[in-house]
This record gives structure tokens, C-alpha cells and sequence, in this order.
């Protein structure tokens, strides 16, 4: 069986800065920034913003958050299941 490869692309200081730049200095989301360059990923770009001062203290909450990541769920269905089972 033959698995894909993921490559993965490290991005300089000049590519990050340009994606959070093109972020604050227009009315796109995060989703149209993403879009509109080709690169980052919608996540990647969320945990840049979260590192920027011009942004940060402004996310409402973590991208995973961390209950979800200490059980190892990235989309938290083992905690809705439990939620809806109340």
C-alpha cells in the first residue's frame, strides 16, 4: 500500500509577515487571505495572528482548544457525545 507524502513548506519572515499584513490592512478573512495567496493554512495563519501584538489578547479562544487536545480528539466528538448524553 503506498501512502501519500506530505510536504512541508517552512515559510520565511517575509511570507508570514506579508499573510498577517495583507490579514490587518484589508477586510478579507482569514479564509480569503489564505485564498487569495496560496499559502498559509486557515490554522496556520490563526496561530501567526495570535502572535502578532496587533492581535493579540483579541482570539476568543484557543484554535484546538486544550481539553480537546489532552484527550487527543482534534474535533472534540468524544465530548459532545458525552455533552448530548446529560
Amino acid at each position: 500500500m503506498e501512502t501519500e507524502r506530505k510536504d512541508y513548506h517552512m515559510f520565511s519572515p517575509e511570507e508570514r509577515q506579508r499573510a498577517v499584513d495583507l490579514y490587518f490592512t484589508t477586510p478579507m478573512t482569514t479564509a480569503q487571505v489564505v485564498k487569495h495567496l496560496g499559502y498559509p493554512t486557515r490554522q496556520c495563519l490563526e496561530r501567526w495572528l495570535a502572535k502578532d501584538p496587533r492581535h493579540a489578547g483579541h482570539m476568543a479562544k484557543p484554535i484546538i482548544p486544550l481539553e480537546t487536545r489532552t484527550k487527543g480528539d482534534r474535533a472534540g466528538a468524544g465530548q459532545h457525545a458525552a455533552e448530548a448524553g446529560r
